[in-house]
């Protein structure tokens, strides 16, 4: 092809470009929202596909920079950086600190986002001086312009004993707030965010964070296990214990005396710690109850029939008082195929039908949606345990990402005419991320 022929053609997709982002722009991102919000979710994946500008108005709910210690991560969003006009678009950070002498250096960073509302920082540490370093921490926040702004704090404190490089790093940064004359801001005497409604912790001390946890603000909670304090928290309404702590640790029926508003419970747990066939008998006792969410149980080594789930909870629900007010509970697990993994999830919603005398037998009716037929494991999974062959096909297959029958999950690649000259085109944006998922709200069926 003559060359000149092959410049008219680039020549001709260049104007086309130009026109389709004219027209992108020609009106305001308020427009866009509201004519997105009538795609459905694969058609909006296309739509963010397009262009970097699409991508942003087809999450408007913001999205994360996934970890500040990369520069990578930052590069695009400092000035004269090409995405610095998207800076009001991201709503969330993670830090993930091995020295914690380097958590001020990081909170700077950060401040060029204006509208930051959900902060995760994950530690490599030591517990040694937890207290004294939440403490800092909190200080630290306090001093920043988007801190009354934080809908959602996550802290993860990943232990490490004593390895004197880590007890260094601690030294530092205490020695670091006594150079600031803050030694004496601690949780007690620090206002804690304004705005603050969530919070997920996974520390091993979660004494030391009593004075967050009763935060009247705080509605949602995250625990890796129960803390030992008796003390109660009536602010708190949706709980979730994310562990795999043996179930006679975890003291499952005190919970309802320390969180006594919750409406909403989620017990995630794998194999091979999902429970058995005694599930119900751990089902806290919450009276405010009306959701609960829980690991598929595990019978025989197989997920437990459906047939099985509801005549479990029907004779729960039918012989004693409690779960009251439950109104639904959600079934979550897998299914081991050949060569990869699918979550399965069954739903199931509670009625209770009007008595017509007091003494009268109460009747429960049971709705049920999901995964109903389809989950269990595939023969052929446990024929291909037997042909060691098989084992590197199924690594290949399970990218431990959340890939569900229900549903395909959010997978986005961008594409973009620079992605080749600074590095910044699809693979960026999938570790970028979405906070979609933080704020999409299920049609459960209840008012």
């Amino acid at each position: 092809m003559p060359a000149d022929n092959r410049l008219s053609k680039m020549d001709m997709h260049a104007d086309r470009a130009s026109r389709a982002r004219s027209l992108l722009l020609a009106y305001p991102p308020e427009i866009w929202y509201h004519v997105v919000s009538f795609l459905d979710f694969d058609d909006r994946i296309m739509f963010a596909r397009c262009s970097w500008f699409c991508f942003f108005i087809a999450f408007p709910n913001g999205v994360k920079i996934p970890d500040t210690f990369c520069e990578w991560s930052l590069k695009p969003f400092v000035e004269g950086g090409r995405l610095v006009e998207f800076r009001h678009r991201i709503s969330s950070a993670r830090f993930d600190l091995t020295d914690i002498s380097n958590l001020s250096s990081f909170l700077q960073r950060v401040t060029i986002f204006p509208n930051l509302r959900r902060l995760e920082i994950n530690f490599i540490s030591s517990d040694a001086r937890q207290k004294q370093v939440f403490d800092g921490i909190f200080w630290l926040l306090s001093t920043l312009p988007f801190y009354h702004s934080i809908t959602h704090l996550a802290f993860s404190w990943h232990l490490i004993f004593h390895i004197p490089e880590h007890l260094n790093a601690e030294g530092r940064f205490l020695d670091f707030l006594v150079s600031e004359g803050a030694t004496d801001k601690t949780l007690e005497n620090i206002e804690l965010p304004r705005s603050l409604r969530s919070l997920t912790v996974f520390v091993s001390q979660i004494e030391c964070l009593m004075p967050l946890l009763s935060f009247q603000g705080i509605t949602d909670l995250v625990l890796l296990h129960p803390a030992k304090s008796v003390a109660a928290f009536p602010n708190i309404k949706t709980l979730t214990l994310d562990t795999q702590y043996p179930l006679f640790k975890l003291n499952l029926a005190a919970l309802p005396q320390r969180f006594p508003s919750v409406e909403s419970f989620s017990f995630p747990r794998t194999r091979p710690s999902s429970p058995d066939e005694t599930w119900v008998q751990y089902i806290p006792n919450f009276p405010k109850m009306k959701k609960l969410s829980t690991a598929w149980p595990q019978i025989d080594g197989k997920n437990a029939d459906i047939n099985v789930l509801e005549t479990a909870l029907h004779t729960k629900l039918s012989t004693s008082d409690e779960l009251s007010a439950l109104q639904m509970i959600k079934f979550c697990g897998y299914r081991d195929l050949v060569d990869h993994r699918r979550n399965i999830v069954a739903t199931c919603v509670i009625s209770r039908k009007v008595r017509q005398k007091l003494e009268d037998p109460q009747i429960f009716e049971f709705q049920w949606r999901g995964n109903l037929t389809n989950y269990q494991d595939d023969p052929g999974y446990w024929d291909s345990l037997v042909d060691d062959s098989s084992g590197d096909d199924w690594e290949a297959g399970n990218t431990d990402k959340e890939d569900s029958e229900a549903g395909d999950e959010d997978d986005i690649e961008i594409e973009d005419e620079k992605e080749e000259e600074d590095g910044f085109g699809s693979d960026y944006f999938e570790n970028l991320g979405t906070d979609d998922d933080l704020y999409y709200k299920e049609d459960d069926g209840l008012i």
